[in-house]
């Protein structure tokens, strides 16, 4: 059971090599109180073969929703780097529905995105990258060691 006076914040990142290349993602997952002090931390992150730096940033938050406990029903906050993630759910995606969703580059992944935030509070903020925030620079760090792995 989750505390209801209890907030998620999910950081997350994605890297490219060579973009299009080898791709990797993170995302940073901190449940919060209502005083913004720290309940949990956990982490998740993946990697594609080939891929594109759009793409890795679109998995970050994914995979960072997709590790939300099912039973979690309060507030979550996304916070990313990307502006084509952050305008892309909170400006575009309603004209993208009703116009189709199958026309966007990435559609399979804007879906997947739309069905984890349907029926949810979430929102998505957009920081500056690479500017001292320190939960989006350790996503970063995350997602640049996990793309270091090798991929089998």
């Amino acid at each position: 059971m989750h505390n209801t006076n209890t907030s998620l914040h999910i950081y997350t990142d994605g890297s490219c090599l060579n973009n299009p290349g080898r791709s990797a993602f993170s995302a940073i997952i901190e449940e919060v109180t209502e005083d913004g002090d720290l309940v949990k931390r956990w982490t998740a992150t993946g990697r594609e073969k080939d891929s594109t730096n759009q793409r890795a940033e679109l998995l970050a938050a994914i995979e960072g929703l997709r590790a939300v406990p099912s039973d979690f029903d309060g507030k979550i906050v996304v916070v990313t780097d990307s502006r084509y993630l952050s305008d892309g759910m909170e400006k575009w995606m309603p004209g993208w529905k009703a116009k189709g969703l199958d026309k966007r580059p990435n559609a399979d992944l804007w879906r997947i995105l739309n069905k984890l935030s349907d029926n949810k509070n979430i929102r998505f903020k957009w920081v500056k990258g690479h500017s001292g925030h320190s939960s989006n620079e350790t996503a970063h760090a995350l997602a640049y060691l996990t793309l270091q792995t090798e991929i089998a």
